[in-house]
Parts: C-alpha cells; sequence; structure tokens
C-alpha cells in the first residue's frame, strides 16, 4: 500500500514516494530547472554566433558589396519576366476567368460556381443568380438589365434565364 505524504510546499495530501513532493509540484520545478538550463545554453550559443558573424563581416566588406551589387539586377530581371508572363496569361479566357472569380470572391464576398457552361459564341458575362451560384448571359441583355440594386437586377433578369436555359431558379 503507497504511503500518504504531506507535500512540503503545497501542503496537500498526495500520494507520491519521490522527493517528499506532490506529482503536480515536482513537474513545475523539474519543468523550470530545464527550461532555465535551456535558456543559458541558447544564450551562450546566440552570443557565440552573433560575435563570429560581426567579426566575419568586418573582414569581408568588400565581398558582401560585391554580392549586393552582383544580386539585385538579376532580381529586377526576374519581376520583369514574371510580370510578362502574367500580363499575357490575363489576355487568355482561363485568365480573365480567374480575374472574374477574384474580383466576385474578394470585393463584393460572393462565390463563383458556373452552374451552367458556355453555350452560345456571343459575348457572355457570368450572371450571380444568388450568391454562390452564376450562369453565363449574353453581354448586350446583362447590360441591358443592370440596376444598382443587385435584387432588382437578379428579378427583372429571372425571365431572360428561364427562357434561355428553360430552367426554374
Amino acid at each position: 500500500m503507497p504511503k500518504i505524504i504531506i507535500c512540503k510546499k503545497c501542503g496537500q495530501k498526495k500520494i507520491h514516494e519521490a522527493f517528499g513532493l506532490c506529482i503536480s509540484c515536482y513537474n513545475k520545478q523539474y519543468t523550470t530547472i530545464v527550461r532555465n538550463k535551456k535558456y543559458k545554453i541558447n544564450l551562450e550559443y546566440r552570443k557565440s554566433i552573433l560575435g563570429k558573424n560581426k567579426e566575419w563581416r568586418k573582414r569581408n566588406k568588400e565581398y558582401l558589396m560585391e554580392y549586393e551589387r552582383n544580386k539585385r539586377p538579376n532580381k529586377k530581371q526576374r519581376s520583369e519576366k514574371s510580370k510578362h508572363r502574367q500580363k499575357r496569361w490575363r489576355k487568355t479566357k482561363k485568365g480573365k476567368l480567374a480575374n472574374r472569380r477574384h474580383c466576385n470572391k474578394r470585393q463584393r464576398q460572393l462565390g463563383f460556381n458556373i452552374i451552367i457552361p458556355n453555350i452560345l459564341d456571343e459575348p457572355m458575362e457570368y450572371h450571380h443568380i444568388d450568391n454562390d451560384n452564376v450562369i453565363p448571359v449574353p453581354k448586350d441583355l446583362h447590360k441591358l438589365f443592370f440596376n444598382t440594386d443587385v435584387e432588382i437586377h437578379r428579378e427583372n433578369l429571372k425571365p431572360i434565364i428561364q427562357q434561355l436555359y428553360n430552367i426554374e431558379i
């Protein structure tokens, strides 16, 4: 049968045989000791590394200057190439569609789930049936029924969408 020991720190009756402390007090003491040791070791290491780094920088000042000079033009060239690539991609159909999705998601907090794919060959715009779902509508019709109030705009376009796609909304 285990002994019932009174903890030296908190004074509670706990069952534990090591060090005369309860489990919670022993764990607290152990973790603080370990944490302090790790912090001291880490602090000494950081000081030694920082000192070495400063010395190295002083000795190799010319090398660092040359490295900075050579690094910058390459960085500019890479950014120019990526800008050019992005500009070309935004002009493709997929790029335009991705841009529409991005704008609707960010600015108006609308989803962009395409319910029916684009069947017609004429220029189309995507009309939000609700906040998440989208249907392609001819651009002329979509602009004809434009209204600043979203609900009125959706109500005005309901009969046209029903005639075009033979679906109930």
